[in-house]
């Protein structure tokens, strides 16, 4: 996930009040924001494994990619003619995070597309 979140960490016996803030009082304690200033974190409880955190992570992504389907292609195809369209054929239920990152980065040269 280098590259696509950004992770800081914050130590609590020298940051006290700032741990207070966000009610942290056992650690080692994860919150997960997204791009929102209004956001306040979301507390992850989950497993410990860099692919259980990353992918919880990934869920709160900003997401620029469409759902394309043959009721929509058209429309799809059509839309910002003066940009590249890319689509994605997968069998997975989510859109993959580097697909979601890349649909930020390029959000004013591509249109990014999904096929489930």
């Amino acid at each position: 996930m280098y590259g696509i979140i950004t992770v800081g960490a914050i130590n609590c016996l020298d940051e006290e009040e700032l741990c207070e803030e966000f009610g942290i009082y056992d650690i080692p304690q994860l919150l997960t924001f997204s791009e929102s200033y209004k956001d306040e974190g979301e507390r992850y409880s989950g497993s410990m494994e860099w692919n259980a955190i990353g992918n919880f992570a990934a869920k709160k992504m900003q997401n620029f990619v469409s759902i394309v389907t043959s009721e929509n292609y058209e429309s799809f195809q059509n839309r910002d003619v003066q940009k590249i369209h890319a689509l994605l054929f997968t069998d997975k239920k989510s859109t993959p995070a580097i697909f979601k990152s890349l649909s930020k980065k390029f959000i004013n040269k591509l249109v990014f597309g999904e096929v489930r």
